[in-house]
């Protein structure tokens, strides 16, 4: 982030601006007593974090691709857990609107290491149908669905440790190799839209607080920025 930050922003424009902001809170400090001259650094200061803002944004927009890539590829490790044994979850399976039928018939069997403990539960206006599925063993296991002669597997990940779990498996190609590429995607002739495990939510813990992976990773990353813009000579 910060090789990419300093080669597609204005460098010089920006530690001037820095330095400016810098100049006029110092005058902020000396001139307290003088209104006139108070209002009048406050301005410039407002003035000139525009411009910061303005010089950030064209190496923001750069970064914004490899970031959403990379923060794709974490959502499966950190965004949810894996199954512990003796969890339950539930199984979701949607239809496209010409494929409504396929909810009458559907059925899921699950191999060993889980049980499936309902019947399915059809939802017409929602075009879903849901399982309750309970974990038994620890593993990488498979839940099965039959609709109309057709097969359609699912992962299901069982663990203790931190392991990649894919939540969903969908039936759009691309979206399914960027946000759960250790699943195939669904056939388009199938008439199923996406098949869903909905794992706990991931947390981590720090001290006596559950944090989302997301605040902690932008708060690793912004002190890391800091600590090496030096060595990098990235001014930001």
């Amino acid at each position: 982030m910060l090789i990419i930050f300093r080669f597609t922003s204005n460098q010089p424009r920006i530690k001037e601006t820095k330095n400016g902001i810098k100049a006029h809170v110092l005058e902020l400090w000396l001139f307290r007593d003088d209104l006139r001259i108070m209002l009048s650094a406050q301005g410039r200061i407002l003035r000139l974090n525009g411009r910061y803002l303005m010089l950030a944004i064209k190496p923001m927009l750069v970064l914004i691709v490899p970031m959403a890539l990379v923060l794709f590829s974490l959502e499966d490790w950190f965004g949810y857990r894996p199954l512990h044994p003796g969890e339950v979850a539930i199984v979701s399976m949607q239809v496209s609107d010409g494929a409504i039928g396929l909810l009458e018939s559907a059925s899921l069997e699950a191999n060993s290491g889980l049980t499936v403990e309902t019947p399915p539960l059809k939802i017409p206006g929602a075009r879903e149908v849901d399982w309750r599925i309970r974990a038994d063993g620890l593993g990488i296991h498979n839940v099965s669905m039959d609709f109309s002669g057709h097969r359609m597997e699912k992962q299901v990940v069982v663990s203790q440790g931190l392991v990649r779990v894919s939540s969903s498996r969908l039936r759009s190609e691309f979206w399914q190799g960027l946000l759960h590429p250790s699943e195939p995607s669904i056939p388009p002739q199938s008439g199923i839209e996406r098949i869903d495990i909905h794992y706990p939510t991931r947390f981590i813990k720090i001290f006596h607080w559950n944090i989302h992976w997301l605040l902690y990773f932008f708060a690793v990353s912004t002190v890391c920025a800091f600590g090496l813009k030096r060595m990098f000579r990235v001014e930001l």
